[in-house]
């Protein structure tokens, strides 16, 4: 029963990515980055998150806390170490991968 929470209508990949990063300064100071991934569940928005010690990620302090299913999208937080961001994810892919 729980999957018919993540049912329903969702809006298009590049409207929900945009509204999360117009809404993610108001959760956190901290440097943040959207992507569409995929699970045994469904496809979903991440949300990476660097932080200090990524060991304690109940340890956060949100100024706004993001919601589970946002614009019909499940969202999932991943908490990653300072420079993650900037250095392995925002790296361009080369032509041959």
């Amino acid at each position: 029963m729980a999957h018919i929470y993540w049912t329903g209508d969702k809006v298009s990949e590049e409207e929900v990515k945009k509204a999360l990063m117009n809404e993610l300064p108001d959760c956190t100071d901290n440097a943040f980055y959207v992507k569409k991934q995929s699970d045994d569940t469904s496809t979903h928005m991440t949300v990476y998150v660097e932080k200090e010690d990524t060991s304690k990620n109940t340890d956060f302090k949100w100024k706004k806390r993001l919601p589970p299913k946002f614009m019909g999208w499940r969202v999932l937080i991943i908490f990653c170490p300072i420079g993650y961001i900037h250095g392995v994810l925002e790296i361009p892919t080369r032509e041959w991968e």
